[in-house]
């Protein structure tokens, strides 16, 4: 019992003096005086954040590719440049870099002094045009007012034995494309070499490809019981998909060595210099077709080059002059 009453007193006197402790800090805070409280203020967007006491160095940001779409370096406006051989004559799009006029001298749309050559485009406006750069699925994007520069404002090959024309495009940011087109005096064959260049300091995604299209009007309309539309070799295959045949959906969607869309009398192939895959193979209308070929996505590091050659065919289904061309081209003939 007395031990009960001992334990007790001390339990009263410990809370009792831990009472008047706090009593104590109460009285030296002037009455109504809020507790101080540090206030941590949320960071704006992209700063970074210091501790109290700690230094943090400032690192400077580089300058950013715009998110939009890249910016022209110079702004040209689009126009055509004449290319003339004794076998054809072509106007060429700095738009894109595709052909509006591809027209074969020798090869006449109806006999006698009326007729006109042969334009193996088609008739009609085409968008895009044939060997078009492809300009999607850049990351960041082309503007969409996309025009190349020319080295020349046109390109006679009556003399010589081959001509170059080369386009360029820069950014503001860094990115340049330069396309190379070798034109062969006797020949129905166009090289082309597309270089893409990255001196931002981003990786660039690009796909490298090209637009082919044609509408089979005119000379190139055949007869009801002629082949026209897509020709590929795939693998060591060659296969033909009519314009019927694509509009429903059974156009090829993989890798082929070339690709031909073909009329009558005429072709228009891409020999690319390794295998590309046939990304998209769409009717134009009743009579007409648009086949996109690339090659896979491309990563570009700041400072390296891409290159993507192709070899281009406009013009007659002449048996030697399709062997000339190579990669067993000449299996275009049904």
């Amino acid at each position: 019992m007395v031990k009960r009453t001992l334990l007790a007193m001390v339990l009263s006197l410990a809370v009792l003096f831990a009472f008047q402790m706090y009593m104590q800090k109460q009285q030296k805070r002037s009455p109504g005086e809020p507790e101080q409280v540090e206030e941590v203020k949320p960071p704006e967007t992209g700063a970074l954040v210091k501790p109290p006491g700690e230094q943090i160095q400032e690192v400077p940001e580089k300058p950013r590719v715009d998110t939009g779409a890249l910016r022209p370096a110079e702004k040209k406006a689009p126009r055509s440049i004449k290319v003339e051989t004794p076998r054809y004559r072509a106007l060429l799009r700095t738009s894109g870099g595709g052909f509006e006029h591809f027209d074969l001298k020798k090869y006449r749309d109806s006999p006698g002094k009326e007729g006109v050559p042969v334009n193996i485009v088609g008739e009609g406006s085409l968008r895009p045009l044939p060997f078009d750069m492809l300009l999607g699925n850049f990351s960041p994007p082309l503007p969409a007012d996309f025009v190349f520069q020319a080295d020349k404002q046109s390109l006679d090959i009556v003399q010589e034995e081959k001509g170059a024309l080369t386009l360029t495009w820069s950014s503001r940011e860094g990115f340049k494309i330069q396309r190379t087109y070798t034109f062969y005096r006797d020949s129905y064959l166009v090289d082309m070499v597309t270089e893409y260049h990255n001196t931002t300091p981003y990786s660039m995604q690009v796909v490298p490809g090209l637009e082919i299209s044609q509408v089979y009007s005119g000379a190139l309309a055949g007869d009801r019981y002629s082949f026209k539309g897509l020709v590929a070799q795939i693998g060591t295959d060659v296969k033909r998909f009519t314009i019927k045949k694509i509009s429903k959906g059974k156009g090829p969607k993989t890798y082929a060595n070339w690709v031909a869309v073909d009329s009558k009398y005429f072709t228009m192939g891409c020999i690319p210099d390794e295998p590309a895959k046939v990304i998209e193979a769409n009717p134009i209308g009743e009579e007409g077709l648009h086949v996109t070929v690339a090659r896979d996505k491309r990563e570009i590091k700041p400072g390296e080059r891409l290159i993507f050659s192709i070899k281009g065919y406009l013009g007659p289904k002449n048996s030697a002059a399709l062997k000339a061309v190579g990669n067993n081209f000449d299996e275009v003939l049904d």
